[in-house]
């Protein structure tokens, strides 16, 4: 996956994950902006004219009011559980992947919803919009590829595991140093293999060009950026299926290890921020009604 449709993902991923948002007021703040930041993340990527962007205005709308009046209630009860098994010890593998399966369940449904409205107004693109699309997702392409395939490896491991330091460090509080060093170790097994990510997103990137190039059907065009959303997997070669299968599986050990060494302040906090995430959820439920414009 790539481009704007990324970029919505890591949008809406905010109000299942919310990675960046600390308190109550906050994240319901970031979520009663949603009907007006996600069209203008889209604009990032592609220049819409007033009519499109009026669409898909109205179609983002609907869906965030379907979202919060039907998803709301199962991210506070994800959250909830999640608490819970952390608090009692209960996290192993198993239950790491039952946990990272139901977020993926969740982002399915998202897809399901949205896609296709959005798709109807990417659909009418013209090939200035067409050719600023695809200028844009290169260019992301190419900054990805100067961060994490050019310079000398001992660099892009740092870079990897800085990353995944600042994520953990978002859930846990402060690391020990043997956490730190388990995600050193972590970087080095998979810092070797981003030339081919990066292969795999060029892949992505012309076959979504494809779909622009024959389009003659709505209904076709919906399908083929339904399938090629939800699907990623179809463009990727037999070798990056099995490297990102060792690479998950890499990243599940990496978060059993750490949470099977959480010392008692860092479970604490990580209880405390998820009980409350759980709770904000609860209050994001739909008591109030969104906006839906017509005209």
């Amino acid at each position: 996956m790539t481009g704007p449709l990324k970029r919505l993902r890591n949008l809406i991923l905010l109000v299942i994950l919310l990675m960046t948002v600390n308190a109550c007021s906050r994240t319901q703040l970031v979520y009663s902006q949603l009907d007006w930041l996600i069209p203008r993340y889209i604009e990032n990527y592609i220049s819409l004219n007033d009519e499109q962007y009026h669409v898909l205005d109205i179609h983002t709308q609907q869906f965030l009011l379907w979202h919060c009046s039907t998803h709301m209630h199962e991210y506070a009860k994800w959250f909830t559980r999640l608490s819970s098994d952390v608090e009692e010890g209960h996290m192993d593998a198993v239950k790491i992947e039952s946990y990272m399966g139901k977020l993926e369940v969740f982002w399915q449904e998202l897809l399901d919803k949205y896609i296709p409205e959005l798709a109807a107004v990417i659909y009418e693109a013209n090939d200035k919009q067409v050719k600023e699309l695809f200028d844009k997702i290169s260019d992301k392409n190419a900054q990805l590829y100067a961060e994490l395939v050019e310079p000398p490896l001992i660099e892009v491991e740092l870079e990897l595991s800085e990353r995944m330091q600042d994520r953990f460090e978002n859930w846990f509080g402060s690391l020990t140093s043997a956490q730190i060093e388990s995600i050193k170790l972590w970087s080095k097994k998979v810092a070797p293999h981003q030339s081919l990510r990066l292969a795999m997103r060029e892949r992505w990137k012309n076959n979504l060009q494809r779909l622009f190039v024959y389009r003659r059907d709505l209904p076709q065009f919906v399908t083929g950026v339904r399938q090629l959303i939800k699907n990623p997997q179809q463009t990727w070669t037999p070798g990056y299926k099995q490297q990102f299968a060792q690479t998950r599986q890499s990243v599940i050990s990496l978060i059993e290890q750490s949470i099977n060494s959480l010392t008692t302040k860092q479970r604490q906090y990580f209880i405390n921020k998820a009980s409350s995430w759980g709770r904000d959820f609860n209050k994001l439920s739909c008591t109030r009604k969104m906006r839906v414009s017509t005209s």
